[in-house]
């Protein structure tokens, strides 16, 4: 009897050594990726192996095929764990999609050291199946104060001018780019601090958000105003009757912006912006550089 508890005992021991060495992550971040069909929904990792569940959407009754050759590599070393099998799917066969547009299956990887904390997925002959920087690192409870408040911020009320982008590390106000210098809280508010990339002067935007999902922003210490997320879904347009002299001329147009989520590893540094002259029905195209931060600016005339 004594043996048998302590044998007991030791496989108690073992299991629960094992469940301490094992670890899930649900829905981890990510960083960027080049394709939609393939979402990683979790991550198990064991002393045997690594387990990648993906949620795989596509257009129903055409076919997927995972070949087998993807590997997880480690972002801080380079190393790459060799993919070993897969759940739910057979490798190299046609997945064709049901009525839904989804199925779901495990791909099966070497296990990771424990101290790998981001990884990428990658599939070495597909353009559109590779995701980048996957935090390994369950995501906190209280998120960052910048998450409360990131995104595109419309002015609350007929026109629904979009007034603010608010980004990781960018601040879009008055049509120019800032970058962010201090995000902290204060309270219930959020107070941000860029820095213009133009001219280096600095604005200060107070955050208050709200319960119904809007936010009060204040810029410079002037009175908050109130912005929603959304747009009117037909905007009033200002009558403008200020038309002088010289209202048909030549004249340069200077367009920027910001591609929230771009990342250079995904294979593209321009697109091409298509300037149509409706008066005779020709084209011209022009090729807009991207900055890796993902801003870019160009001007042309018009």
């Amino acid at each position: 009897m004594h043996q048998t508890k302590k044998i007991f005992c030791s496989l108690l021991f073992l299991l629960s050594g094992l469940l301490l060495t094992a670890q899930t992550i649900e829905n981890p971040t990510f960083k960027a990726r080049n394709g939609s069909i393939r979402n990683i929904t979790r991550i198990e990792r064991t002393p045997e192996c690594t387990k990648v569940y993906i949620h795989a959407i596509f257009r129903p009754h055409w076919w997927i095929m995972e070949d087998g050759d993807s590997y997880l590599e480690d972002a801080a070393t380079g190393k790459r764990y060799a993919q070993t099998g897969a759940e739910g799917i057979e490798l190299k066969e046609k997945i064709v999609m049901p009525d839904s547009g989804t199925t779901d299956f495990v791909l099966l990887f070497e296990p990771l050291p424990a101290d790998v904390q981001t990884i990428h997925l990658i599939a070495p002959n597909s353009s559109e199946s590779n995701t980048y920087d996957i935090s390994l690192v369950p995501a906190r409870k209280n998120k960052q104060p910048l998450k409360q408040v990131e995104g595109n911020w419309f002015a609350d009320d007929a026109q629904g001018r979009w007034t603010y982008g608010i980004y990781d590390s960018l601040v879009i106000t008055n049509n120019r780019l800032y970058d962010l210098k201090e995000c902290r809280k204060k309270g219930k508010r959020v107070i941000l601090a860029a820095q213009s990339r133009a001219d280096g002067s600095s604005v200060t935007l107070l955050l208050t958000p709200r319960k119904d999902g809007s936010c009060l922003i204040a810029l410079d210490g002037n009175e908050p105003q109130r912005y929603v997320r959304t747009r009117p879904d037909t905007p009033a347009v200002e009558a403008d009757n200020g038309y002088g002299d010289d209202f048909f001329r030549s004249d340069s147009v200077c367009l920027q912006g910001y591609l929230d989520g771009y990342d250079p590893r995904l294979g593209f540094d321009s697109g091409i912006l298509y300037l149509e002259d409706n008066i005779i029905s020709q084209e011209y195209p022009v090729v807009v550089p991207i900055k890796p931060d993902g801003s870019f600016q160009c001007k042309f005339v018009l």
